[in-house]
């Protein structure tokens, strides 16, 4: 898993308290967090080509898509605010650069 998980946030973060920050750089899936939460934050640093993200509201499998971002939308930076009941489940493809969830 190329995703790397940190918790709560530090000097200088605090719109991040409390949360935690997904960063993820290479094309795969990842299973964040199963149960209840809220997806806050899509930040799409550095596009890539060809790249696609995709993200559910189903901690095993591809049902139910919250969020979609495909490379030739560019780089993002989205507050959202999108409640997920089942599980938070991020794939990725194409060749990817870098996105951070923040949940």
């Amino acid at each position: 898993m190329a995703a790397t998980i940190r918790n709560g946030g530090g000097a200088g973060s605090q719109s991040f308290q409390g949360t935690t920050v997904a960063i993820i750089t290479a094309a795969e899936a990842n299973q964040l967090v199963t149960g209840q939460g809220r997806l806050r934050r899509v930040l799409v640093a550095n596009v890539g080509t060809t790249a696609t993200l995709d993200i559910y509201d189903d901690p095993t499998t591809t049902n139910n898509k919250i969020y979609e971002w495909v490379s030739a939308d560019g780089k993002k930076n989205d507050n959202v605010d999108i409640p997920f009941q089942a599980g938070l489940r991020v794939v990725t493809g194409g060749t990817f650069g870098r996105v951070i969830l923040v949940y």
